[in-house]
């Protein structure tokens, strides 16, 4: 019987295992739910600070940017204002000068044709006075070329004359 026994025990050790087995498999299974709740609690916890720390940063960024983005807009605008007010003045300087402009234009090239008006004038004047002082010149040539005929005639005449008369003169001493 001690076999017999030992038999009939066996099923009563592996009933007997298996509850014990069955309750640290429990108690594991409760602490592991347990555990993974708290680790699940834990990580929420963890996340939702973690979410609420960037989302703030974030938030801080975002008001920093529109708060940066509002006053260079603004900045901007000022600028805009400036720059159209300097606009408005330069028009209305550029308006003034332009008549002022436009007059000196029309005075410079007013000043222009009279001057090309005068040197055409001039030079017509230029050339008019070189042909008459041209035919002066000739008529002068002229006359002085007839003067010097006349007066080579006369010298000429005149010489011949006192030759004439040294050769009477010496003849008529010969002769005397």
């Amino acid at each position: 019987m001690d076999g017999n026994n030992s038999l009939q025990a066996i099923p009563a050790v592996i009933k007997s295992f298996g509850a014990e087995f069955q309750k640290k498999y429990s108690s594991r299974k409760e602490k592991l739910d347990q555990f993974s709740k708290n680790t699940l609690k834990s990580a929420h916890k963890q996340v939702d600070k973690f979410w609420n720390h960037q989302q703030t940063s974030r938030q801080r960024m975002l008001d920093s940017f529109t708060e940066g983005i509002l006053l260079e807009l603004t900045e901007l605008e000022k600028d805009i204002d400036n720059l159209k007010h300097a606009e408005n003045k330069s028009v209305e300087f550029l308006k003034s000068h332009l008549n002022t402009l436009q007059t000196c234009r029309l005075s410079q090239e007013q000043r222009i044709k009279n001057l090309k008006r005068k040197h055409l004038n001039f030079d017509g004047e230029q050339r008019q006075l070189e042909n008459n002082q041209a035919d002066q010149q000739q008529n002068v040539r002229e006359i002085l070329r007839k003067e010097l005929q006349t007066m080579q005639k006369k010298i000429l005449m005149q010489s011949q004359k006192e030759e004439m008369m040294n050769v009477r003169r010496t003849l008529q001493m010969m002769f005397q």
